[in-house]
């Protein structure tokens, strides 16, 4: 016992170390200290904002005077702890930083789920390894994205509810958390809710509804921040103001029939005909804007239902097929590994899907539920993509391992 402790000790060391090294080294050959950009950038305003003491305030934006309701509390909030500690750093530098460190820890959480599926310290070594290797995790911990920190509340919430039934609140919480990462992934609710339904039928499948209530549990916090917008707003339930920009971008006739753009998203003002959003902020609130977009999306899926369908192939391509639609040396490096991963991940489903536990398998297969509906509901991008292969990696793990022992008899 003592033993197989110690390695476990030194195997998700060894990632932690691996992973932190990447991601200082991915800093650096970016630029450690370069202003933040996009949604970084309103992440870094958020929280910086809250330690001057103004509020949860973009004052970059339409509604300069109004609480944000547009970017989840998940990042800005870490980002504010790490600017009350360290007050006098550079804000940017800052963020990468922690953003590198909370990249490392996911990739311990998922070798962390892989020791709880396989009970093998090597798998959750070679599992620990593929995520801090993957080039989509260390371009967003670099360029201040929310994505590691959703992997890693995440991926602890899920080795907490593959642990002992005491962890199992934690990781309830914890998946909880991640909602007020990425918005969408409320959708585990139902989607656990429906596949626990099915599970009824089939008695070998109990050990998979007692998941039901905890995983229930992750809703509280969603409901505190929807609490949070009815008081700001007066409507429920509102978790993001993004979500119309966010639909209406990626159901339109631009991505529908334009291929440069098939399957993605653009920014409203790009579609022809629309009203600039500046135009509709002098007149309609945050939560007005962020209807109108997404009634307009509704009349276009209801107007267009013929060729919709084909849409929603576009979605799933620029989602789960690693091709870069614009290809660069960046671009490329992704794209092979994404299809390494799937390869590997193919390769250890084929050999011990039947062996896996009951209770991971219900968790993919919901994580996969959630994802699936997130890219046809809005739209396909790698970033979308993202958050889903973390669930793959205990499975990589086991097909690398597959694959290296054969090479070796």
């Amino acid at each position: 016992m003592t033993g197989a402790f110690n390695k476990t000790g030194i195997a998700l060391g060894v990632v932690f170390v691996v992973a932190l090294g990447l991601n200082v080294a991915v800093g650096f050959l970016f630029g450690i200290d370069r202003p933040m950009e996009s949604d970084a950038h309103y992440f870094l305003h958020l929280a910086g904002n809250m330690a001057d003491g103004h509020g949860y305030v973009v004052k970059e934006s339409f509604w300069p005077d109004t609480p944000s309701m547009r970017r989840l509390p998940g990042w800005p909030a870490t980002v504010y702890a790490a600017l009350k500690i360290a007050p006098s750093m550079d804000r940017d530098l800052l963020m990468r930083l922690v953003g590198m460190l909370v990249n490392s820890m996911a990739a311990v959480a998922a070798g962390a789920v892989a020791l709880a599926v396989t009970q093998a310290p090597l798998a959750a070594l070679v599992a620990g390894l593929l995520y801090a290797l993957h080039p989509a995790a260390l371009f967003y911990a670099s360029g201040g994205d929310s994505e590691p920190l959703f992997a890693l509340l995440t991926g602890a919430g899920v080795a907490c509810l593959l642990a002992a039934k005491s962890a199992r609140w934690a990781g309830a919480v914890l998946l909880g958390l991640a909602c007020l990462v990425r918005a969408n992934f409320v959708l585990m609710a139902p989607i656990v809710v429906v596949l626990a339904l099915v599970a009824r039928i089939r008695p070998e499948r109990t050990e998979c509804r007692r998941l039901v209530t905890m995983l229930l549990i992750f809703l509280v916090p969603a409901c505190v921040w929807i609490l949070r917008n009815h008081r700001v707003s007066g409507e429920a339930p509102v978790l993001s103001t993004l979500r119309g920009q966010t639909f209406y971008g990626g159901n339109n006739p631009v991505v529908a029939t334009n291929m440069g753009y098939w399957g993605y998203w653009v920014f409203p003002n790009q579609i022809p005909g629309e009203t600039p959003m500046a135009d509709l902020a002098r007149t309609k609130s945050e939560y007005e804007t962020d209807d109108y977009y997404f009634r307009r999306g509704i009349a276009y899926i209801k107007g267009n239902l013929h060729s919709y369908p084909l849409l929603l192939v576009g979605k799933c391509v620029r989602a789960y097929i690693p091709i870069p639609w614009k290809p660069g040396w960046g671009s490329l490096g992704v794209c092979c590994y994404r299809w390494l991963l799937y390869a590997a991940f193919l390769v250890g489903l084929c050999a011990a899907w039947r062996q896996t536990r009951g209770d991971f398998r219900f968790l993919l297969i919901a994580m996969l539920g959630t994802n699936l509906a997130t890219v046809l509901m809005f739209y396909g991008s790698m970033r979308f993509a993202f958050p889903l292969e973390p669930f793959l990696l205990p499975h990589a793990a086991i097909g690398v391992i597959s694959m290296l022992k054969r090479r070796q008899t």
